[in-house]
């Protein structure tokens, strides 16, 4: 017997212009794929910080922060007060990191005072904070207002 090969002489599967757009496209579904996945991890299940409005004010004794708007509750009890010094950013103490529910009574001349009459569990519209100028606190200090992990409200004296 004969060993017969078949030679064939169009090998060639798929156009180099097909090839092409098929790689193209492969690229962008990937890349879409990629940015869905590492955006939804950016922004976490809230869907992003919610935040709060705060108005400050300057009296001759005392920075006042006013809140403005709250879009969602907040407890007093997880509801955090943090102040830095200016020259080097560390903790100003005290107050230290507080709660607003530990602020109702002043602490190191800061005071959360609830606009409510009766006993309040949430931040509210109107509520105010105030810091007080006799003490060594000075302009410039870096206010956080915070919920757990999320920040509400950034700024300074």
């Amino acid at each position: 017997m004969k060993n017969v090969r078949l030679v064939r002489k169009d090998e060639s599967a798929v156009s180099p212009v097909i090839a092409t757009i098929l790689m193209v496209a492969i690229t962008v579904v990937l890349a879409a794929v990629l940015y869905v996945m590492v955006s939804g991890l950016l922004t976490g299940p809230g869907g992003g910080p919610q935040t709060i409005r705060v108005q400050r004010q300057d009296t001759s004794s005392n920075w006042v922060l006013s809140i403005v708007t709250v879009p969602s509750t907040h407890a007093l009890t997880t509801t955090t007060f943090l102040m830095r010094w200016p020259s080097n950013s560390s903790v100003a103490n005290p107050p230290g990191q507080a709660t607003l529910q530990t602020l109702k009574t002043a602490s190191g001349g800061v005071q959360y005072l609830p606009v409510g009459g009766a006993p309040q569990t949430e931040l509210k519209v109107s509520d105010v904070i105030t810091i007080s100028k006799t003490l060594s606190y000075t302009t410039g200090m870096s206010i956080t207002i915070a919920d757990g992990q999320t920040v509400l409200w950034t700024g300074t004296l």
